[in-house]
């Protein structure tokens, strides 16, 4: 799979202002803490720094990431027209189970910051969120649910795996299959 274009422009942005993953830990901590004590209803509120955010790509859409949208997302932004994105304090880090592409407009509308809401909570309820969050972003692909559902080791999408590996069958994103590769994996799934 391959790495996130956001993920590397946000590394840009880390190595540039010489920052260390002790110093980005210390950093989101902080933050985490102080916002924390400034809650808004029962959410935590703050605008967050793009150099702490990091994209998880085990589980995150890594072929379908658009540069064009993000473009079009920097060109026509309206702050009010939407919701702040959501940022889970895990192991030291800001992840952004949903909206990269938000950010990534952020970064080139040279922006620092971005509003955020902080939670915190474990490696497979970030994953829920990225599966049933629906703030103006494209319709999640089987695929999409495929690679969410094998990082956070689901039944299904784990037994698909080691069906396909057994035979030697690739999945892939392209509508059209091969003889290596699983044309859906809705259909695949539901046999197996």
């Amino acid at each position: 799979m391959k790495r996130i274009i956001v993920n590397n422009e946000l590394d840009k942005m880390r190595l540039a202002l010489g920052l260390t993953e002790e110093t980005i830990q210390g950093d989101v901590e902080r933050l985490f803490n102080i916002a924390s004590h400034n809650k808004v209803g029962n959410k935590i509120m703050a605008n967050v720094p793009l150099c702490l955010i990091y994209i998880d790509d085990s589980y995150q859409r890594t072929e379908t990431f658009s540069k064009a949208k993000a473009s079009e997302i920097a060109a026509n932004f309206i702050e009010a027209a939407y919701d702040p994105i959501k940022l889970n304090y895990r192991d030291g880090r800001f992840y952004c189970p949903a909206g990269q592409h938000r950010i990534y407009a952020h970064m080139l509308m040279h922006r620092e910051y971005i509003g955020a809401e902080l939670f915190q909570s474990d490696y497979e309820s970030e994953i829920d969120i990225f599966l049933t969050q629906d703030d103006n972003r494209s319709k999640l692909t089987p695929y999409d649910r495929y690679k969410a559902g094998l990082a956070a080791g689901k039944y299904e999408d784990v037994t698909l795996t080691k069906i396909c590996n057994e035979y030697g069958v690739r999945i892939g994103t392209k509508a059209k299959a091969s003889d290596t590769q699983i044309g859906s994996i809705t259909t695949a799934k539901r046999n197996s």
